[in-house]
């Protein structure tokens, strides 16, 4: 048997080591071999007379069989010798892709790798060998906490789990030492790895070094930090004295130069906050800060800064209608007078001593809002017709016929058409050449109640924080004006000296004192109260905000030059806030689930249980940030859940129902007005503690 299957195997090695011609022979003679075998057995079984016959048939078969085999054999070896020589034709395409593929990976600057569920390395390219200081044969294996500095592992392999857990994109910033020592910060992208069958094998991961980007924009927003300080320290200087004189007896003309320094004043503080709002958010949108505000006051005041600046002009300007609307309504100040002065200083402008007509009427009144409508008339030369289809796009100018040339920067009309969108309106014009032109427009603003302006408390004690003179003799007589009894210190030894330091219903800290950071000195007075009191940040920094404050420890931000109105409503608003606690306000914190941790636990523990909460909810705040800004879905929804769990967990009910929408509805807007209230809340919840 062992010969046969030796002869076997040495006949099929023929086969594939010769040509199909000897392969084909020896086929035929194994075949007549065969039936000779068979012929003999068969002659010796019968007789000799069959003999011949059976030779034959024997003969014709193996020569027919051999034919058709020797046919079959090569159409056989002709398919298998195309089939290797096409693979061989893709292997070198699969080799040639392959060398592009590691070449494009190895060149590139950014940091590539791929491991696996248990998070080994399964590959890299050459950056990522620079930073391990391993080549890729030697990483594979390995883990991060075979390769890393244990911290820069465990923010790895946690991010790693995060990205498994959910099968969601990941993206993140870190700092990376080199195998040579020198530091990147790198972001990362972490992306679950799926084979063919669609089955998870692992992660791929890229990072991209942003050092040269992050150093830029910190070196850019020192930049910004310092100048804003350097121009509205005297930018506050000078509508602080405006305020000052205002309180004096001044003559008519006194009182117009007044006016007039005032409203330039106040513009150029408003240009120059656009101007670092864009550089801060790399925007150009405009965004309202609207506030319980008298609007008869503005369009007054508006009108009269007007009339100020065009003195020499004998243009008349009208009011009417005033009468017909609420006097205190919420709205951005700052951009509705921004709409009329634009509007007035064009009638005026392009009009040529004739008059400006004013129309204000209320268009419709809804359960919490008004909608009002203002009419802008002059008796100037009028829009073309041509001109009036373009009059409200960004940059165009139209002609002023009086001078026979082109004015202005193009900008004041589409900004005005912007705003009004904002606050629910719209804007129209209509003009006849030589006659005069009429612009319309309306605006859809909150009502407010008296309570608004009032306040819950005509008094307060306040500590003045505050090393600027004049800022001190300005902020320290408007608020004794109001009748609240202010203290003044102007650095931290003299904050030392203070002893009744809970005695105070406010603190007003400056940013940047001699020798304490504002929001070192804040931390400091919250260790020593023993109880909840609003600390408010004053500062000339616009970069500086209450959520990138130390700690979340300010509940508000005021920025200089600080406008005394806005104080008074900012006094107004904490105290109601307490007095929403005391009454316990439905929506606004889940009171029960917070007594009833307390009963459990000390209240300590439920302190630290806020300090994580504020650490971990700024973390989220600046991951939507970015996710926004992309308009990554699946990541905002996942953020959004995570921060609703963080909220509801400590009591947040009204943070918990909008980190809600973000999850449902993915909605910028929420997410806004969840940072706008995040101090608000936790001020809240602390006042609700010292309570219990």
């Amino acid at each position: 048997m062992k010969k046969k299957i030796d002869m076997i195997n040495f006949v099929i090695n023929k086969i594939y080591k010769s040509n199909i011609l000897i392969s084909s022979l020896i086929i035929c003679f194994l075949i007549v071999f065969i039936s000779n075998v068979v012929k003999l057995g068969i002659y010796i079984l019968f007789n000799e007379k069959i003999e011949y016959i059976l030779f034959l048939y024997s003969f014709i078969l193996s020569v027919v069989l051999t034919f058709i085999l020797v046919l079959i054999f090569n159409s056989i070896i002709k398919k298998l010798n195309y089939a290797v020589q096409k693979t061989k034709r893709i292997q070198k395409k699969l080799e040639f892709k392959n060398f592009l593929l590691r070449t494009i990976l190895n060149t590139s600057p950014d940091l590539i790798y791929f491991r696996d569920e248990q998070s080994k390395f399964l590959g890299c390219n050459y950056e990522m060998e620079l930073l391990t200081g391993k080549k890729e044969k030697d990483l594979k294996g390995l883990s991060p906490i075979d390769v890393y500095d244990k911290d820069i592992a465990d923010e790895v392999l946690k991010t790693d789990r995060e990205v498994l857990i959910t099968n969601r994109e990941l993206i993140y910033e870190q700092w990376l030492t080199y195998a040579d020592g020198h530091k990147e910060c790198v972001e990362f992208r972490k992306l679950p790895l799926f084979n063919r069958n669609g089955l998870r094998v692992g992660l791929v991961g890229y990072g991209r070094k942003i050092t040269e980007r992050k150093n830029y924009l910190l070196q850019k927003k020192r930049f910004i930090s310092s100048i804003s300080h350097e121009i509205k320290t005297p930018l506050n200087g000078i509508l602080g004295c405006v305020q000052m004189l205002k309180k004096l007896t001044l003559d008519k003309e006194q009182s117009r130069l007044l006016k007039v320094i005032d409203g330039s004043a106040s513009s150029i503080d408003c240009l120059f906050q656009d101007l670092i709002n864009i550089e801060y958010s790399n925007s150009l949108e405009v965004k309202l800060k609207p506030i319980p505000t008298n609007i008869h006051e503005l369009i007054i005041e508006s009108v009269d800064l007007i009339k100020e600046f065009n003195h020499n002009k004998q243009t008349n300007i009208t009011l009417s209608g005033m009468d017909k609307i609420p006097s205190k309504v919420v709205v951005d100040e700052v951009r509705f007078k921004q709409i009329i002065l634009n509007l007035l200083e064009n009638a005026v402008k392009y009009s040529d001593n004739g008059k400006v007509n004013i129309f204000i009427s209320l268009r419709k009144t809804y359960k919490k809002e008004i909608n009002i409508q203002f009419e802008i008339r002059d008796e100037g030369f009028g829009i073309s017709e041509k001109d009036i289809s373009k009059i409200f796009d960004m940059y165009y100018r139209s002609k002023n016929h009086l001078t026979n040339s082109k004015e202005g920067k193009g900008i004041g009309l589409s900004v005005c058409k912007e705003i009004i969108e904002l606050m629910g309106g719209n804007i129209s014009v209509s003009s006849e050449e030589g006659r005069g032109s009429i612009f319309k427009f309306n605006i859809i603003v909150d009502k407010v109640d008296d309570s608004s302006f009032e306040g819950l408390a005509s008094f307060h004690k306040v500590l003045l924080v505050e090393d600027v003179e004049l800022n001190v003799e300005v902020m320290a007589n408007a608020m004794m004006e109001k009748g609240h009894k202010v203290f003044i210190c102007t650095n931290k030894k003299e904050f030392d000296e203070i002893t009744n330091i809970d005695s105070f219903d406010f603190f007003l800290i400056d940013n940047q004192l001699p020798d304490i950071l504002g929001e070192d000195l804040a931390i400091l007075i919250e260790e020593k109260l023993c109880k909840t009191v609003p600390l408010i940040c004053l500062t000339a920094d616009v970069g500086l905000n209450k959520l990138n404050s130390k700690k979340l420890i300010f509940h508000e931000v005021l920025y200089k030059p600080l406008n005394p109105r806005l104080l008074d409503q900012t006094f107004s608003f904490f105290s109601k806030l307490e007095k929403n606690i005391h009454n316990r306000q439905k929506g606004l914190l889940n009171y029960e689930l917070i007594e009833s941790y307390v009963s459990i636990v000390p209240k300590e523990k439920f302190v630290q249980s806020i300090n994580l909460f504020k650490t971990t909810i700024i973390r989220y705040i600046d991951t939507l940030n970015h996710e926004f800004e992309k308009s990554n879905t699946d990541a905002i929804i996942s953020i959004g859940h995570k921060m609703k769990s963080a909220c509801g967990s400590i009591g947040l009910s009204q943070l918990e129902n909008y980190a809600r929408k973000i999850e449902l509805e993915q909605k910028e807007d929420d997410f806004l007005k969840l940072k706008e209230l995040l101090t608000y809340n936790l001020f809240a919840l602390s006042i609700f503690l010292d309570r219990l």
